[in-house]
């Protein structure tokens, strides 16, 4: 039996900008940032995914389960795009 965690961290995904506002990429792909109320937590990354989890996890949130490897993160809903919530 799973139980609901204490709190929900929201990781919000953007797509990176350059200086002339046009979306940023590498010969890996595109690039993203996110944040976490409203603090920057991953800049120009092509997995901001993964790289929140590590960051979040360097500063020591766990996740409901207790582990401390990404493998136990647990999806807990969707990811529905920023764009279908207006």
């Amino acid at each position: 039996m799973m139980t609901a965690p204490a709190s929900s961290v929201v990781l919000v995904v953007s797509p990176s900008v350059n200086a002339d506002a046009r979306k940023a990429y590498t010969i890996r792909g595109q690039l993203f940032d996110g944040n976490v109320d409203g603090r920057r937590l991953v800049k120009r990354s092509t997995t901001p995914f993964c790289d929140a989890a590590r960051a979040l996890l360097a500063e020591g949130v766990r996740c409901c389960r207790g582990g401390s490897s990404l493998q136990n993160f647990e999806e807990v809903g969707t990811l529905t795009p920023m764009a279908a919530l207006s």
